[in-house]
């Protein structure tokens, strides 16, 4: 499982310093500082690899989990040989002092002696106390540091859900992208299925028809009922009557009139039924109708952006034609210019043997640059639109068009249409 934390630094290390000895500003515990630094640099001098700071922790709480254990197997095997010793030391010193005594007796000269082992004693004494209060401290400087530990445990565990949270914002974010691009397609589906609501239209329209037949058979069907509705009712009403005029004969009609009577909720329960299902058909032929009318207004919407796409059409090919008679007047005109500069030529053709020659070349250029490129020989009359080149003569151009060819030898491009170009002689 990979650690949530970055790779250790120097800031991390000194982070975790100030995290772990926040509460350790006193003197008092300057030597539980310089021990916590000294077990943190041991845990990062023994790992091979850059650690991060849930794992320097983790190893750090491990380390202090044997520390504690060890102290304690320690404090039990020091608790069983610290008896012993204290009662070898009791027995040595009681034997040393009895030893004492015996040459206090015998040699009155040696008063410093004495001396000498009560302040021994009296610093044993303080040595032992010294021993347990020091195991004490260290018993609690144990607890206080598994505390930290486990405080820096739950500072990771969240730092890992916050890591969680964000890594599930990611994912929903990426959902999210997702999403919208399935409402992008499902949006494009729901058009595709709009453009085929004219098939819809004509089915709409047989089964409104279909349904108007219905309505109408199950309105004969109803009146039907209300006829057999009131011939019961009058036939109940002469049996009444019969009933009231002869009390006699009330036993034989008893039973005939029951029979009418449940004739009559029949007919009754017929009616309502018929009246409801003609409703229904009712509220179905209306909403029919409102799907059949909402599909004819969006086909009137289609119908007007097509006849707007069309008229935009035509104001192009308007705008091509008079780009097209603009390059044709233009081209006349220079058809126009050169003739003056051919009749010029003429004009000047007796001048000189050389002017001859170079008459002879202009002329055989310019006409190889007009002439027909099917034919070489005639002068190209007819301008193709929309491109307009003139590339043809009328002979060619009939025999191209004749062919089915529908692209100018020039450019590739598709011909819309040609326009035969006339001089001021052409009748």
């Amino acid at each position: 499982m990979e650690s949530p934390g970055a790779d250790w630094s120097p800031e991390s290390e000194l982070e975790l310093q100030e995290m772990l000895l926040g509460l350790a500003s006193s003197d008092e515990f300057k030597k539980n500082t310089r021990i916590t630094k000294e077990m943190i640099n041991d845990v990062i001098s023994k790992a091979n690899k850059p650690l991060s700071k849930g794992e320097v922790l983790w190893r750090l709480m491990m380390q202090l989990n044997l520390d504690v254990g060890s102290d304690c197997s320690r404090n039990l095997e020091q608790s069983g040989t610290s008896g012993t010793s204290q009662i070898e030391s009791q027995l040595d010193w009681e034997s040393l002092l009895s030893a004492i005594n015996e040459q206090t007796v015998e040699h009155s000269r040696e008063p410093s002696v004495i001396s000498e082992s009560t302040l021994q004693n009296a610093s044993l004494e303080s040595l032992l106390q010294m021993k347990c209060r020091l195991e004490k401290e260290v018993q609690e400087w144990n607890d206080w540091g598994t505390q930290k530990v486990m405080q820096a445990a739950e500072r990771l565990n969240k730092d890992k859900k916050e890591l969680h949270l964000v890594r599930l914002q990611k994912k929903n974010a990426s959902l999210e992208e997702q999403l919208r691009r399935r409402y992008a397609r499902q949006m494009e589906e729901n058009i595709a299925l709009a453009m085929g609501l004219k098939d819809k239209v004509r089915t709409m329209e047989t089964m409104n028809k279909e349904l108007r037949l219905e309505l109408k058979d199950v309105e004969l069907h109803a009146a039907e009922v209300e006829a057999n509705c009131e011939k019961a009712s009058r036939r109940m009403e002469e049996n009444l009557k019969k009933l009231q005029s002869s009390e006699e004969e009330k036993l034989s009609f008893k039973d005939e009139l029951a029979a009418e009577k449940r004739r009559f909720y029949k007919l009754q329960q017929q009616l309502e039924q018929a009246r409801d299902l003609r409703d229904n058909m009712k509220s179905n032929w209306k909403k029919e109708e409102k799907l059949k009318n909402d599909a004819l207004e969006m086909a009137e919407t289609e119908r007007k952006e097509l006849e707007q796409i069309e008229m935009s059409a035509r104001l192009q090919e308007n705008a091509i034609k008079i780009e097209a008679e603009n390059n044709l007047q233009r081209y006349k005109n220079y058809i126009l210019q050169l003739k003056n500069q051919i009749a010029q030529l003429k004009l000047v053709k007796s001048s000189s043997s050389n002017n001859c020659l170079s008459e002879k070349e202009s002329r055989s250029e310019l006409k190889r640059e007009w002439e027909c490129v099917m034919c070489l020989s005639e002068i190209v009359s007819v301008v193709l639109l929309p491109c307009a080149h003139q590339v043809f003569c009328r002979q060619c151009n009939e025999l191209h068009e004749q062919k089915g060819v529908k692209e100018c030898p020039s450019c590739r491009t598709p011909i819309q249409r040609r326009v035969i170009a006339r001089s001021a002689d052409d009748p």
